[in-house]
């Protein structure tokens, strides 16, 4: 205990970012060379710049999660259009689930590609590649010593009367050695439309 105290002393910093919303679609495609690999890695690394992208496996196949806003949905069908035409063999899916990211785990595995881990929620586990919101415990220095995320649902059920309580709420639910902060004094400092920065003096 006396250590996981002292650990927590090097934690000066907490910034909660809610993350936006939107719509999601799963791309996996069987690259036929290298040369069509990179084509295809460039680009998701160009859609990058637009919408949220995250890796699922990278070799014989690639996969990944985009998450685009509502405004955006014609993105989504003009990228499906093109992978089509380009790739021989493409899965397109317009949703995330666990079910769809085991498939993939598992048809990587059995292709010799590799799985990229994609982050879960810290209250119900469920894995979440856009996280509703993330948590960043840094120190003195602003450098991130942990960060935890949270799902739209365990989100949505924490107290929101303000930014603390909501912060309170959500670390309450997550790991017991995070109620630690319980009764830490919090200092709140605004850095961005939706993002809150604490400092924390501890008592």
């Amino acid at each position: 205990m006396a250590e996981r105290d002292k650990a927590w002393e090097d934690i000066s910093w907490i910034s909660v970012d809610p993350q936006p919303a939107g719509l999601k679609a799963v791309y996996l495609m069987e690259m036929r060379s290298e040369s069509e690999q990179e084509a295809v890695l460039d680009l998701f690394d160009e859609l990058a710049v637009h919408i949220q992208v995250r890796k699922l496996c990278e070799g014989r196949l690639v996969g990944f999660v985009v998450q685009a806003e509502e405004a955006q949905r014609d993105l989504l069908d003009e990228l499906e259009d093109l992978l089509r035409r380009e790739c021989s063999l493409i899965v397109a899916q317009r949703s995330f689930d666990e079910v769809i990211y085991r498939i993939i785990s598992e048809l990587a595995a059995a292709t010799g590609s590799l799985t990229v881990e994609v982050p879960s929620c810290a209250v119900c586990g469920a894995l979440e590649p856009f996280p509703s919101v993330i948590v960043n415990l840094a120190d003195e220095h602003g450098g991130v010593l942990r960060s935890r995320c949270f799902c739209a649902g365990c989100a949505a059920s924490a107290s929101s009367r303000s930014h603390k309580d909501f912060l309170m709420s959500l670390m309450a639910a997550d790991e017991p050695d995070l109620r630690s902060f319980a009764d830490a004094h919090l200092l709140k400092r605004r850095v961005g439309e939706q993002s809150v920065r604490f400092r924390i003096r501890h008592r």
